[in-house]
């Protein structure tokens, strides 16, 4: 079956808590029942917990840490992960809901292959795209 092997999508996230929900609700839409969802709260002063909590959801897992840096967030997350496969995205972003799939199907067609990444469209507040970065191979191929 294409598709099942399991993945760890971490979330580093700083004093967002506003952003968060929308991120978290986007990535539980493209994840399947065996991801894990892991929020690594980078030393929040606000409600992060909170806004993870309401969600009840349990594929995600919240680690408080103290602020050293969105890159040592990341690599926290990797190093607890149960997944051989991680994703990542920022607590400001969302993810389109096939994008899990689209990418397992892609590595496991792929085997040789160690990574792999999306096309990404930047809005504005409304949802107006505003910049539009198209990949193919590693090369972009449009940016307007």
């Amino acid at each position: 079956m294409i598709g099942t092997r399991p993945v760890s999508v971490i979330v580093p996230t700083y004093n967002r808590d506003k952003l968060l929900s929308r991120c978290l609700t986007s990535i539980l839409a493209a994840s399947e029942d065996n991801d894990e969802i892991l929020v690594i709260d980078n030393g929040d002063t606000g409600r992060t917990m909170d806004v993870v909590a309401a969600f009840s959801d349990p594929r995600i897992r919240y680690v408080k840490e103290k602020d050293q840096g969105v890159s040592i967030a990341r690599n926290f997350g990797m190093s607890i992960a149960m997944n051989d496969r991680i994703a990542f995205i920022d607590d400001d972003d969302e993810w389109h809901p096939h994008k899990l799939l689209i990418q397992r199907t892609l590595l496991d067609r792929h085997p040789e292959a160690v990574g792999c990444f999306s096309n990404i469209w930047a809005t504005d507040p409304t949802g107006r795209i505003k910049r539009n970065y198209l990949f193919e191979w590693g090369q972009p191929v449009q940016d307007w």
